[in-house]
């Protein structure tokens, strides 16, 4: 499936630590309309200003940020996956297709070993 024969692709990224980020950069200037599924209530564990910071200038953007948003199931398609979430405070779910999924769910690194 290539991107470049749509109109305006919609891009799913699963993911906001650096690597999402940077990608959201790239497809948004590609011209793709872009949406951010991050788990946690934050992007790349940032600080509450620097946080805010970020997400405002993505959203300026165009880019969609869905915090707190955990995406559960990625079907795929050569035509459009689907993407099903729920929101982990209890609210939002549901399913929505995309032209194409970026994976970038990163690491947690498992501290405790070193106690």
């Amino acid at each position: 499936c290539s991107l470049a024969s749509l109109r305006r692709p919609r891009v799913a990224i699963v993911g906001g630590g650096y690597l999402g980020l940077e990608m959201a950069e790239v497809f948004t200037g590609l011209g793709c309309s872009v949406t951010i599924f991050q788990r946690q209530s934050t992007l790349m564990r940032l600080s509450p200003p620097c946080h805010d910071a970020v997400v405002e200038v993505l959203r300026e953007q165009g880019v969609e940020v869905r915090l707190d948003t955990e995406v559960r199931l990625v079907d795929p398609d050569c035509r459009r996956g689907t993407v099903e979430f729920a929101n982990s405070e209890g609210g939002a779910r549901g399913s929505e297709g995309f032209d194409a999924v970026f994976l970038a769910p990163g690491i947690q690194p498992q501290a405790d070993l070193l106690a």
